[in-house]
């Protein structure tokens, strides 16, 4: 079996397996140029059978939570960034801002997230001709690489301590501590495809993170952001990717053939659903607001492209003055503070609906929660949590700032709100989560997505605000429409279309 044929193997059985398989781990390292020492038969256990990696003392454990837990192998990669990570950038022919995204999209999978990024590195590998590798790895050691040029961060004594010894170890060992599993020297194409390098380049097979040109040809896409104007606001609709969702389940109250019909209508595929994320920034009076704040890096590895393209439409962080949330699902507000607890927005007041603040809040509520909700709850007091008594809460009605005012549509949550924007003769609703992708929910509004906590609420909330902006033939922005999420509403017999505006290169 050739180089490449057992890279391929191995990938394959990356994706049959469902959870951490330390075998399989150590056939993965024994391929990148490891010596790895087996666990002897003599040893072996229900648990831990013999073939598998076999290391003394505690550092086993840390080792083994990378392949049983992505975030575990992120925390690791960006203890050691940026010393070595544009040395990956040379591997993957990617600029400083893509890798960052490339380490958030490792982020939050869990097993099934750790074997599929391990699966897709191990499928880029098989692809890289041995010569390019050995090439790229000669250049990094010898400071040739393009990134080192720019960055002029890695010292020489950083550059021979990779060569001495695992990437695993340089990232997991304590200091002093030496790596039990391997008794040869490191050479320097396997640092360039040790445990951090597996878990960074296992995204470059995902959708949109590829690398910057095939074959000389580019394959990214432009940054996702596009403005537009209401009346004197200027509105910069901002993309965050996309999500990838199962159709079986994912309508509560239709039926699946009915669901893939639906699709089958729009020319979207009929097995899952790209459910996108667009925010919006709002410039008026010279300040800058959000409506909600995307996934931040805790959402799928496809999405966390956000801050990205927030900066490439020529934003800071340090100038939002006000986040506007519409309500607390983690795809609307983990953006606006990190796992790491760091806040993004620094001098940034919150806005919140008082109703959904009240539901989320509430201790009574979140210890009669069913178990599946007892994250969402948690996750509404990481973000929250550190600044509770500054947040500002707002009532529907009563307009929050200068042309914005809260509009109540429950059901999706108990507090969700849509937002009317309002300047001179210009009219535009923000739905937020009024529908999840027009496709399905705007031609058939009586449908209820499996987000919708209260089904037949938000299906309600859904037709009254349809059939008044059509009426009204205001201009409409959606969260999860396809980019960039902004149109008209038109009646379609018992239902509604959605009419995407005409895309204009001014403003």
């Amino acid at each position: 079996m050739d180089d490449r044929t057992h890279l391929l193997t191995l990938a394959t059985r990356c994706e049959a397996s469902s959870k951490p398989n330390r075998e399989l781990d150590a056939d993965i390292y024994e391929a990148l140029g490891f010596t790895v020492r087996r666990k002897p038969t003599r040893l072996a256990t229900r648990r831990t059978p013999a073939g598998g990696i076999y290391q003394h003392g505690s550092f086993w454990k840390t080792l083994g939570a990378v392949s049983a837990d992505i975030d575990v192998a992120v925390s690791l990669l960006r203890q050691k960034a940026p010393d070595w990570s544009w040395s990956l950038q040379c591997l993957a022919g990617d600029d400083p801002v893509a890798f960052q995204a490339l380490v958030a999209d490792c982020s939050g999978q869990g097993v099934m997230g750790s074997l599929a990024l391990c699966a897709a590195m191990l499928r880029a590998l098989a692809r890289r001709p041995p010569p390019e590798a050995e090439k790229a790895a000669d250049d990094f050691a010898a400071g040739a690489c393009p990134a080192e040029r720019a960055h002029g961060n890695l010292t020489h004594r950083q550059v021979a301590a990779v060569e001495r010894a695992p990437l695993a170890a340089t990232l997991a060992a304590p200091r002093g501590e030496t790596h039990p599993m391997h008794d040869t020297p490191f050479s320097r194409r396997a640092a360039l495809a040790g445990t951090g390098a597996l878990i960074a380049a296992a995204t470059l097979e995902l959708p949109g993170f590829g690398p910057a040109k095939a074959q000389g040809v580019p394959v990214n896409q432009a940054p996702g952001f596009y403005r537009y104007k209401i009346g004197d606001i200027t509105l910069t609709a901002i993309n965050d990717g996309f999500a990838r969702r199962p159709l079986e389940g994912f309508v509560r109250n239709a039926e699946l053939a009915d669901v893939k019909k639906a699709m089958e209508q729009a020319f979207l595929p009929q097995d899952a659903l790209n459910i996108t994320f667009t925010t919006l920034a709002v410039q008026h009076g010279g300040k800058l607001t959000l409506i909600d704040t995307g996934n931040g890096d805790s959402g799928a590895p496809t999405s966390g492209r956000w801050m990205t393209n927030f900066k490439a439409a020529g934003f800071d962080p340090k100038d939002v003055s006000t986040v506007v949330f519409s309500h607390f699902h983690g795809d609307h507000i983990n953006g606006f503070r990190l796992k790491d607890g760091s806040a993004v927005f620094p001098n940034a007041e919150a806005m919140v609906p008082a109703a959904e603040w009240a539901f989320w809040m509430d201790d009574a509520k979140m210890n009669a929660a069913p178990e599946a909700m007892k994250g969402a709850f948690a996750g509404v007091r990481r973000v929250f949590g550190p600044i509770a008594k500054d947040v500002k809460q707002f009532e529907p009605g009563k307009e929050i700032l200068p042309g914005l005012t809260p509009v109540a549509a429950p059901g999706h949550t108990p507090g969700h709100t849509v937002f009317a924007l309002a300047s001179g003769t210009g009219k535009l609703m923000i739905m937020s989560d009024t529908t999840n992708h027009p496709a399905l929910f705007v031609r058939n509004p009586d449908w209820s997505a499996v987000f919708d906590m209260d089904g037949p609420q938000a299906a309600a909330t859904r037709r009254k605000l349809l059939d008044m902006v059509s009426a009204e033939r205001m201009q409409v922005a959606f969260y999860h429409a396809p980019f960039p999420a902004v149109g008209h509403i038109a009646r379609d017999g018992s239902g509604f279309d959605m009419v995407p505006v005409q895309w204009s290169p001014a403003i």
